[in-house]
């Protein structure tokens, strides 16, 4: 007997184990199955003490910004790249998810978790591949995206968000990726291939997310309907746990009225829902979502609705951006496909420009003063003072020069932070308004620094004379390049440094043309570079207007970038009652209240700072009318005084959210001495002037 019930034994111990390697099996022919599995191991990895998530030290982020391979990130990608096959396999497998949706809101959904951390790990084995493995580097794009796809086909509102997280962090790669020049013609063919299910906004399923949160409302709502006493009591605990309303309000919401009533209402919330879903265009579904969340929140379908029902307009606001996003890319990866463009049409010349400029905002007063003098006059110099000099700008060559020509040479300039975020000089907070931005100081002293070498007399090459990173004449023309590409920004300030550069330029050219230094590959440079300026708008100036005119009309942006504000009870700045009032404004006006919001910054101050930003390479101050910037000044603390009188008069005690915000009935310049700190059309029309010089130039045989 004991010899049966040890053969029986062994038996059932062998079909056990060959049972669970079945079920291994079977889940491993499920990418369902597998992502479980897979996710549960990036988590493990993920929470370990040692981890880059983990450490104190920012491990992920200098791997991902600038390749550094910690000791932490060693041993993460040590465990974790054995795990590539069985990602890139569990792509390809059939997907399937059971949903036991007659949960209502009670649904967990563990598993957009793992999706989440699987994610973040396939960004970092993407980073790893493209520097060690490029061939998988498409593949490991298109596990992450199909991650996104999966996501969304949960049907909730919550896993289309975790699908248009997983698939932004897919396109910001390849945005970086295409602003350094990284991707060829082949790879943009695969980036494609591999990103089509996750890039527009019908792939994260927002329908079938919106239709299922309405019927899990509805089906909460009959469920609490059918149920009395402490029952119902403690289902509509479960509900509106993570609600913060009073026991009035919620005993209102859920009395008897109010459910019978909820059908009709439901109903009709559902065609208003409907009604964004067939929007045919963004700016008509944003304001479709806008008009419904309005009404829920003022109760017009009934109290459960403005209680329960989600945000949708930033739902909507953030599916169409995702698109739109995705949109600009793959027209930029499809222009490379096919050949229409070459990788350096999209590198982004913004960071080159931010490490030149770093390094010009190193420079002291006395250092400036040297290079100053010969930009201004080379040749007048000593030759004690031109050897001084030169010995200064060759140290500063690699960090200056070198920078700038290699930007002037991409195709774009663009500040936004996903395109500088690998560095550390990346501009973080308010870049949108005034006279000077983050990403401004330094770039005109650092242009008037690679003018000065290039006005330098030629030396034969030697020990002590280095070859120069180019010739004097493509030095000249590159700043022509840069200036064009900050008037392509759409911001103000830029385009008024760009006015400076193209009269430095001009100055500079003429010097060298004089000179005879200029042959005629260097004719051909510079007008190529001037072909690249917009004729009916070099600088920039009507686009900038535009774009300061909009923002001008968010109240919101405004509060953001104006700090002495932020005192004022969280409503910092004043709304006029018609936004169409800031139409009527001219470009002066708008420069000015741009100015105003800002706020003067030091580097425009009369008074000397003794620092840097007052040297002659980059002091700004002579560019502005100073009368005009005190008077920017006084309206500043006009505006601040004007805002909290119409805050004491427009706000209601009842909560922060019902508060009014405080609107102007006037004009937004009501009650300020206008001074615009530059006259924009005497600007325009002295670049044109020094367009013309260049020109001339450019045309001389």
């Amino acid at each position: 007997m004991g010899i049966v019930r040890s053969n029986f034994g062994s038996w059932a111990t062998a079909v056990i184990v060959s049972l669970v390697f079945a079920a291994a099996a079977w889940a491993r022919q499920d990418a369902a199955g597998e992502y479980d599995r897979l996710g549960a191991l990036f988590a493990e990895y993920e929470s370990d003490p040692q981890s880059p998530w983990v450490v104190e030290w920012d491990s992920e982020s200098d791997f991902l910004r600038k390749g550094v391979v910690d000791d932490s990130m060693r041993a993460w990608l040590e465990r974790a790249r054995p795990l590539v096959p069985d990602l890139l396999r569990a792509t390809d497998l059939p997907y399937r998810r059971a949903l036991d949706r007659e949960q209502g809101f009670a649904m967990l959904l563990p598993h957009l978790s793992q999706h989440r951390t699987m994610a973040r790990a396939l960004r970092v084995l993407m980073v790893d591949a493209r520097r060690n493995d490029p061939a998988r580097f498409a593949s490991l794009l298109r596990a992450q995206a199909r991650l996104g796809e999966r996501a969304a086909e949960d049907g909730t509102l919550i896993s289309s968000l975790v699908a248009m997280s997983i698939g932004s962090l897919g396109r910001g790669e390849l945005e970086g990726m295409l602003s350094r020049g990284e991707i060829d013609g082949a790879l943009a063919r695969e980036a494609l291939d591999a990103t089509a299910g996750i890039s527009q906004r019908r792939d994260l399923r927002i329908s079938d997310a919106m239709e299922n949160e309405r019927a899990a409302l509805a089906l909460e709502m009959n469920r609490i309907t059918e149920l009395s006493g402490e029952e119902r009591g403690g289902r509509i605990d479960l509900l509106t746990g993570h609600l913060d309303g009073g026991d009035g309000a919620l005993a209102a919401a859920f009395s008897d009225e109010a459910l019978a009533a909820f059908p009709a209402q439901h109903a009709a919330y559902g065609e208003a829902m409907q009604r964004i879903l067939e929007a045919p265009d963004a700016a008509s579904a944003r304001a479709e979502a806008e008009r419904l969340d309005r009404a829920a929140e003022a109760g017009e379908f009934g109290a459960l609705h403005r209680l329960l029902a989600p945000a949708i307009s930033r739902v909507v606001e953030r599916a169409w951006s995702y698109e739109e996003s995705w949109e600009s890319l793959r027209a930029d990866l499809n222009a490379l496909a096919d050949g229409t463009k070459q990788p350096s049409d999209f590198m982004n010349a913004a960071v080159h420009y931010m490490r030149a400029s770093a390094a010009a905002m190193q420079l002291r007063v006395d250092e400036q003063d040297d290079i100053d003098a010969v930009r201004r006059g080379a040749r007048a110099l000593p030759e004690e003072l031109r050897a001084s000099a030169r010995t200064m700008l060759v140290r500063l060559e690699p960090s200056i020069a070198a920078e700038l020509l290699a930007g002037s040479r991409c195709g774009r300039l663009r500040f936004a932070g996903d395109a500088l975020e690998r560095l550390d000089v990346s501009p973080t907070g308010a870049d949108d308004f005034g006279l000077v931005l983050l990403t401004q100081p330094g770039i005109n002293g650092a242009v008037r620094t690679m003018l000065a070498a290039a006005l330098l007399p030629e030396v034969p090459v030697s020990g002590l004379h280095p070859k120069p990173v180019a010739p004097a004449q493509e030095l000249a023309s590159a700043a022509v390049r840069i200036a064009g590409h900050y008037a392509t920004t759409g911001r103000m300030a830029h385009a008024i440094a760009a006015r400076h550069m193209l009269r430095d330029a001009a100055d500079a050219l003429e010097v060298l043309d004089a000179e005879g230094r200029i042959d005629a590959e260097g004719r051909a440079s510079l007008d190529a570079a001037l072909a690249r300026l917009d004729a009916a708008d070099p600088l920039g100036l009507r686009r900038a207007s535009e774009r300061e005119r909009s923002l001008l009309e968010d109240w919101q942006v405004l509060a953001a970038k104006t700090e002495p504000f932020m005192s004022v009870a969280d409503a910092p700045i004043v709304a006029v009652a018609e936004p169409a009032r800031y139409e009527r404004l001219s470009a002066n006006e708008l420069l000015f209240l741009t100015a105003v919001a800002a706020g003067v910054p030091v580097g425009l101050r009369a008074e000397d700072c003794s620092c840097p930003l007052h040297g002659p390479l980059i002091d700004m101050r002579p560019w502005f009318d100073g009368a005009a910037i005190e008077k920017v000044a006084a309206a500043r603390t006009r505006v601040v005084e004007r805002a909290r009188t119409l805050l004491e008069r427009d706000a209601k005690p009842s909560s922060e959210t019902d508060r009014a915000r405080p609107t102007l009935q006037g004009s937004p310049l009501e009650g300020l001495d206008v001074a615009p700190p530059v006259e924009l059309v005497r600007l325009a029309t002295d670049a044109a002037a020094d367009i013309a010089r260049l020109r001339a130039i450019a045309s001389r045989r």
